[in-house]
């Protein structure tokens, strides 16, 4: 489940996985497609580019056995 505003209804409104009509990676990140059930479409940009996002450190790379 993820909130979003939603024209439609004027408010945050709950949508469930049924909702996400696509999902795309664009250049500036991750780009979320939603419809809400009172109809109104829109837009979820979220995460960032690879070439802005920060280098994962070292440590963090693998999980020592």
């Amino acid at each position: 489940m993820f909130d979003i505003y939603c024209e439609g209804h004027g408010a945050r409104v709950l949508l469930w996985s049924d909702c996400i009509t696509g999902v795309v990676n664009e250049a500036g990140g991750i780009v979320l497609r939603w419809r809400c059930p009172c109809g109104q479409e829109g837009n979820w940009h979220t995460g960032q580019s690879a070439s802005t996002a920060p280098a994962m450190p070292r440590e963090a790379r693998c999980i020592p056995s």
